[in-house]
């Protein structure tokens, strides 16, 4: 690679309001590409005779990254330009947009700029090409991460030129659901965006690939990349990389940028969908080419027609033939073409079609020297029809007998698959040190419009090593199923097994009903007799949806699946499918099945898909506490201990009500009606179900409540989220405490005074030129986090100077809230400070309001100030308290991970009642308040 970046100075404020803070980049390949000239704009765009791409950056990601793709399309283009299929191919201009590290996972504002500037590119972008001959009407996008949402919320927006983009590819991008919840304008921003293209009225030409990583992205869940309930499948195409043909491994979060395999296929298949004549390719064509490349998934059927006629003689016993394989003893006949071996169909239509080899197949007409053989289908030509123009004859002057058929050469709609007997499947992936294999397999239903499947023989003998095996089975043999469908039993039995006959087919397809959810790992033990005569391993991939995984070495085959997802759209019907390639044309032993769940594997699957959820939980298991606090206090009037109140949730009496709970409540969320009311009991729009189900269909679903588990089976993992969300809780009060008894040994041993405090009048200029701040220019997360260490400060000069046990007991409860809440606040000044290094006033307007922190300031500064909480005394007043801490504990409960954000504006209403309950104090009459002092002297 010899990349050259050339800035498009052209694209200034005259274009876009945006040029101050974002820039556009053109990538050339230094002794391939034509380079620009300095200055590039309009006058300068003479270069510019490809396709158009715009290459989309993600979280805190460099335009520099579009170096990988974009370099080794000029590769393929310019170097092995007769490999490419398509015949209006095109060079590729590749553009990148440099965002300058922003932060778009965290913050919708920043979402929406650079979904608007890069509208405003595209119009600028197409402007380039407009005095060219055929001048490019439409840009593909590429995009990376949060750049692939970007790519789909920017034809959403105003600005957006209708048909400037019919082409979007993303890599590892989180089309499902937000990967961050802190920001409640980013929720809103992809929410607007998912609705808009579920409606899909301008978006019908419109096609979208989703590319995961898998497993191995442990940035992102890879649940979290599909299109399921947002792109129909006439536009979308969901593939994880351990699928895609010739790449076959899963990649983490940046590698899916630059890894060699994926990116050659990427490449190609760009190179694929452009067109010289700059109309663009038809929506089903560019779907066909995606399916093909990133799927292996193509029609046979959909080939030239040639006429075949083939004499007789150079057929035995072809009635009866139900196989084929290579190397075989070669007859010995006098014919005057290849020997030919014809696989009759019935009529029932009940026999399936299976093919692999170590060779790829090729053409009838390369036949004569090549060492592979060449497959047909065909049909019978009825007597009296019209012969095909192009024929292949095999008959002579001496042919007594023969038949002519309408076929279909296939060699170029085999799949490639990875080879087995090496240590991974990367070893025979695109430049690997073996060859692969290739896969032919037909159901009945595919036949249908066939009836002889014809295989000849190559010219040449094959070499040694390799390997050619076909069969024809009826179809109820190659399906089987392992286990039953209820998850239950496969965790009560503890597994299921399967014992498959000696005497099967060349490839065999099991089903496996149970195995559904994404959160759980499953094991396979595959117990075989190895014979010596095999010419490969057997090797086994497995399909839940759009996922595909391959298997080659089944001495131990662990199974992550994306299936069934918390948070995240997916299709009940989509269970684990298992392929079995065995050679079975020599192996004449059975093989036996295990299916376990490995607890141990499962556990990685909890962590990413339930980070968020270390905020949501601890913070209901604090509310709760804190409403147990508080009914202490409405009764006895004494607020009691934090830690004591913490041992008392755990007795008996109360976890195990709550234990149990938690042990139905996924369940229970699952239930329509329940989903109902909650959607209801929700401020916050959720996703529309029924609008999910009219793009993909009626089986799809959401759980997006609680842990979002839609099995019944994985009720422990309720009481199991609740261990730990006690357990993170007790570890924060520990750490405070143990600072806390730190600062006041420190402070008697330095003899260190927390009386001396701040004037009133001071600590009203503090509030007052904060909440100025916070109207011009701060964010309101500013303020809270300013809050959150002088709330610091007044627990410690609390315990320091030993105050009413009341006082201290209420602040330290305070504080582990806000704790909770500080990580909701934080990323939102990340953001800021990083548009303050860069000079750039981005427009906070959501986060510039006063009331969404001013009660927490001022609950703070009388905390501060020596004031506690006032006991509620009357009816309605102790009726408010409870509801609002208890509707807190609740919210964090149900919809705490997926709407993270509200739970700071839960806690500003409760800091506003709490302030209405210290104001008493002003208002009411002395005589009434006599008993319940709320300032501290």
């Amino acid at each position: 690679m010899s990349p050259a970046y050339a800035r498009v100075y052209g694209f200034d404020e005259s274009h876009t309001k945006y040029a101050s803070k974002y820039s556009l980049y053109l990538y050339r390949e230094q002794g391939k590409d034509p380079l620009p000239r300095e200055n590039t704009d309009q006058q300068g765009s003479s270069h510019l005779t490809g396709t158009p791409i715009l290459f989309i950056p993600g979280n805190a990601g460099s335009y520099k990254q579009v170096r990988s793709i974009a370099a080794q399309a000029a590769n393929i283009f310019y170097e092995e330009r007769e490999s490419i299929v398509n015949p209006n191919v095109t060079s590729l201009d590749f553009f990148a947009a440099d965002f300058n590290g922003d932060f778009t996972a965290f913050h919708g504002r920043t979402m929406t700029d650079q979904s608007e500037y890069l509208n405003d590119a595209v119009k600028f972008i197409l402007s380039l090409y407009q005095n060219n001959e055929k001048p490019a009407c439409s840009v593909i996008l590429l995009g990376h991460s949060m750049g692939g949402v970007v790519a789909r919320v920017m034809l959403s927006l105003p600005n957006y030129l209708e048909g400037s983009v019919n082409t979007i590819l993303t890599l590892a991008a989180p089309h499902a659901a937000a990967p961050a919840t802190f920001d409640g304008e980013l929720i809103s921003v992809m929410s607007s965006a998912d609705d808009f293209w579920r409606k899909g009225g301008k978006l019908r030409n419109v096609t979208v690939v989703s590319i995961t990583g898998g497993i191995l992205d442990t940035t992102l869940p890879a649940d979290y990349t599909t299109l399921t309930g947002i792109v129909p499948d006439t536009n979308g195409l969901t593939v994880t990389t351990s699928g895609i043909p010739g790449v076959w491994t899963p990649m983490d979060h940046l590698a899916i940028v630059w890894c060699d395999q994926l990116r050659r296929i990427v490449a190609r298949t760009l190179l694929e969908v452009t067109d010289r004549e700059m109309i663009g390719y038809s929506r089903d064509h560019r779907m066909e080419v995606f399916r093909k490349y990133f799927k292996g998934v193509s029609s046979p059927l959909s080939g030239k027609t040639f006429g075949l006629k083939i004499d007789l003689n150079q057929l035995k016993d072809s009635a009866r033939e139900r196989s084929f394989q290579l190397p075989a003893p070669k007859s010995k006949r006098d014919s005057v073409g290849p020997d030919i071996h014809m696989l009759q169909l019935p009529q029932d239509g009940s026999m399936r079609f299976s093919f692999l080899s170590s060779l790829r197949p090729t053409s009838l007409d390369k036949l004569a020297e090549s060492s592979s053989p060449a497959i047909l289908f065909c049909r019978t030509v009825p007597s009296g029809s019209k012969p095909q123009s192009a024929v292949f004859d095999y008959t002579s002057s001496s042919t007594s007998q023969f038949v002519q058929l309408d076929c279909i050469d296939v060699h170029d709609t085999v799949q490639m698959v990875p080879r087995s007997g090496v240590s991974s499947a990367e070893k025979s992936s695109y430049g690997g040190e073996s060859k692969p294999f290739y896969s032919l397999d037909l159901s009945a239903e595919s036949l249908s419009n066939i009836n002889t499947i014809v295989i000849a023989e190559p010219g040449l003998a094959i070499p040694a090593g390799d390997f050619v095996l076909a069969d024809l089975q009826p179809e109820s043999a190659t399906q089987l199923t392992l286990g039953q469908k209820s998850l239950w039993k496969l965790l009560s039995r503890g597994g299921y097994d399967l014992t498959l006959p000696s005497q099967r087919p060349l490839v065999v397809d099991i089903d496996v009903p149970s195995a559904r959810s994404s959160l759980l790992a499953y094991s396979f033990d595959i117990r075989y007799r190895k014979s010596p005569l095999e010419r490969f391993s057997p090797f086994l991939s497995q399909t839940v949806g759009d996922d595909t995984k391959w298997h080659i070495d089944l001495n131990h085959v662990i199974s992550h699946i994306l299936g069934d997802s918390p948070f995240s759209p997916y299709k009940r019907s989509a269970n684990m499918k298992l392929r079995l390639y065995t050679d079975s044309f020599v192996s004449d032993q059975i093989t036996d099945i295990y299916m376990s769940v490995d607890w141990f594997k499962s556990l990685r699957n909890l962590v990413l898909r339930y980070r968020l959820s270390i905020v949501g939980l601890p913070m209901f298991v604090t509310c709760f506490v804190f409403f147990l606090q508080l009914q202490t206090y409405i009764s006895g009037g004494c607020f009691p201990d934090f830690g004591d109140t913490l041992y008392r949730f755990c007795s008996l009496k109360i976890l195990a009500p709550i234990t149990a709970v938690f042990c139905v409540l996924s369940s229970i969320t699952s239930i329509p009606i329940v989903r109902a009311v909650l959607r209801w009991l929700d401020p916050i729009r959720s996703a529309d179900l029924s609008s999910m189900k009219a793009v993909s269909g009626p089986d799809v679903t959401l759980d997006e409540y609680f842990l979002g588990i839609g099995e019944s089976a994985l009720w422990f993992y309720g009481p199991i989220a609740l261990l730990i969300s006690i357990a993170l809780v007790g570890a924060l009060y520990m750490v405070v405490s143990c600072v806390i008894q730190l600062v006041v040994l420190l402070a008697g041993f330095l003899s260190i005074s927390f009386s001396s405090l701040a004037s009133s009048r001071r600590r009203t200029f503090s509030v007052v030129l904060l909440m100025a701040l916070v109207l011009i220019y701060f964010p309101y997360q500013f303020a809270f986090v300013c809050c959150f260490f002088t709330q610091t400060f007044v627990v410690l000069k609390a315990y320091v100077s030993e105050t009413s046990p009341s006082y201290r007991n209420f602040n330290l409860s305070l504080l582990l809230l806000m704790a909770w809440i500080l990580p909701i606040n934080v990323p939102i000044m990340i953001v800021w400070v990083h548009n303050f290094s860069l000079k750039w006033a981005t427009p906070f307007s959501s986060h510039h309001n006063l009331l969404a922190v001013l009660p927490i300031v001022l609950l703070i500064q009388l905390n501060n100030s020596g004031y506690t909480l006032s006991r509620p005394v009357s009816k309605p007043a102790v009726f408010i308290t409870r509801f609002l801490v208890a509707y807190t504990a609740f919210y964090a409960l149900i919809f705490g991970t997926r709407h993270m954000f509200l739970m700071h504006h839960l806690f500003n209403i409760l800091c506003a009642w709490f302030l209405l309950l210290m104001l008493q104090d002003w208002f009411l009459p002395r005589k009434l308040l006599k008993d319940l002092p709320s300032k501290l002297h």
